[in-house]
């Protein structure tokens, strides 16, 4: 909080205009040249006008030679500060326009000081109805700036509030834009929002934006761009996704906007799993579990604990990765989320596959199979019988696997057409498929994801260094990882791999050429 200046801009009732004072003498009139001339040689004065009494002092930018404005005003024990502007926007009008901000906030924090939540609530319900816009975006800024996105219960009622405030007048509150834009997101289906919603959307971010940039606020521009990635990653628009969520990374505050922060950490850390850069992956997933765990926010921490069991399942230790699905299941069976549930008992099935549980890794893939099947989710059902199948083809012969795909389509008997959608799934497994070798594939034990980038890498003639140079990990690893792709293929050799690589189909054509290409470059 700055001292009171020596200067004073006093409203004069009886010449109805504004003075500047130096102590009691009157120098100036405001709005006028002199006025604007004189903010570019002070520093500092403080506001007695109409509309609340506040203090000015000009700021320096850092890494910039123009300094801008902030208006700070004593709120009991609080300093409460405004961005004001440049020193030729500080026109009357501005000023009055902070003064009566700060008024509004003084009536909210006496709201909040009274502890009596409701009668906020019925304080801009009434300015809503009274058509005093201005009143009710003050009380509802300050609103959500206790409260915080994440703690609303009540998201219908925030749109309600928000649907009635002008654009001109949303424009003046950033954070009212950015919670508005997050309201309309939630309302809509991820994969296929409206086109209307998303111009919407994006016009309140860029409101919010235009705002912020002009305050300096990088803090909370690097929330509207943690945004922006999270609605990329929704349309799967996976690049903008990850430059977002960078740049973001880089404005976010270490001891604010922590859940914005988890959310880009979760973003690059799946990225970084999908391009096998697992040791980076690790390191992103592990800041974004602190955070998550730190803020009590269970979904995200389940979120990134998925995450994080794929990469360690990708590195092969398979303790942690079960340790990681085992914690995620408990967590989703006492929330009820079938969205984190069934993905951890999938990969959980997995994972006791590779330590040749089989009993307990049908029994976990069938509780899949039976949760994604009442919730109807086609690709989860897909993802479960797949599984199912693998598990089965270990220890089974293929008659008792036919055995048990009747008793299977026995359960589809109300939805055939279930079934028919997965009949090329289970050809194709059993080996009965005319374009699929008769051979071998329902006794293959799958490779995992990183394996089977060492597989493409090591058939288009890749060495060892190479192969541990493209994928960011060390010899050694890429030795383990080969050894293990030899055993799974029951291959001897580079040749007898690539060989069964191709007969097998496991990758396509196209996937093998651009391997080759990848090495000529």
């Amino acid at each position: 909080m700055p001292k009171i200046a020596r200067f004073t801009l006093l409203w004069s009732a009886e010449q109805d205009l504004y003075l500047l004072y130096e102590h009691d003498h009157p120098l100036l009139e405001a709005d006028s040249a002199s006025w604007f001339t004189w903010l570019t040689t002070h520093t500092s004065f403080s506001f007695r006008g109409r509309n609340g009494h506040f203090n000015l002092l000009k700021e320096a930018r850092k890494k910039s030679s123009e300094a801008y404005w902030y208006a700070y005003q004593r709120q009991g024990k609080c300093i409460a500060k405004r961005y004001v502007g440049r020193s030729i926007e500080l026109s009357v009008t501005r000023l009055e326009e902070i003064g009566r901000a700060f008024q509004k906030i003084q009536i909210l924090e006496t709201s909040i000081w009274h502890g009596r939540e409701e009668m906020l609530k019925e304080a801009v319900e009434q300015n809503l109805r009274a058509q005093d816009a201005e009143h009710a975006a003050a009380l509802i800024d300050c609103y959500v700036t206790r409260r915080g996105f994440d703690d609303m219960q009540d998201l219908s009622t925030l749109r309600n509030w928000l649907e009635q405030l002008p654009d001109d007048l949303l424009s003046q509150y950033p954070l009212l834009c950015l919670h508005y834009a997050q309201v309309l997101s939630v309302s809509v289906e991820p994969e296929q929002p409206p086109v209307g919603i998303l111009e919407q959307i994006e016009t309140l971010l860029q409101m919010a934006d235009s705002r912020w940039r002009a305050e300096g606020n990088l803090p909370r521009l690097g929330e509207v761009y943690a945004f922006r990635a999270y609605l990329a990653m929704r349309q799967g628009m996976q690049e903008q996704a990850v430059a977002y969520a960078s740049q973001a990374l880089r404005w976010l505050s270490f001891l604010e906007s922590q859940h914005w922060r988890g959310v880009c950490l979760n973003l690059l850390g799946s990225r970084a799993v999908s391009c096998g850069q697992l040791t980076q992956a690790t390191e992103l997933l592990r800041e974004a579990l602190t955070i998550w765990t730190n803020l009590h926010h269970l979904h995200g921490a389940r979120s990134c604990l998925l995450l994080l069991a794929m990469v360690y399942g990708e590195q092969g230790v398979l303790q942690h990765a079960a340790a990681c699905y085992r914690r995620v299941i408990q967590e989703a069976r006492e929330v009820g989320d079938r969205e984190d549930l069934i993905p951890a008992l999938l990969g959980l099935a997995q994972t006791l596959c590779m330590w040749r549980d089989v009993e307990m890794a049908e029994q976990v893939a069938q509780e899949a199979w039976d949760a994604s099947e009442q919730w109807q989710n086609e690709e989860l059902l897909q993802r479960s019988t797949s599984i199912l199948l693998q598990i089965w083809s270990l220890g089974e012969s293929k008659s008792l696997v036919r055995q048990r795909l009747t008793a299977l389509q026995a359960r589809f008997s109300a939805h055939p057409e279930r079934f028919a959608s997965l009949q090329p799934l289970l050809l194709q497994t059993l080996g009965l498929d005319r374009e699929a070798p008769q051979y071998a594939i329902t006794r293959l034990e799958p490779l995992s994801r990183q394996e089977q980038r060492v597989l493409r890498l090591l058939v288009a003639e890749l060495s060892y260094a190479e192969i541990a140079r493209e994928l960011v990990v060390s010899i050694n690893t890429v030795k383990t990882q080969v050894s293990s792709i030899y055993r799974k293929l029951n291959a001897h050799s580079r040749r007898e791999a690539r060989a069964l690589a191709q007969d097998l189909r496991l990758f396509s054509t196209e996937s093998h050429e651009n391997a080759k290409n990848h090495e000529r470059r």
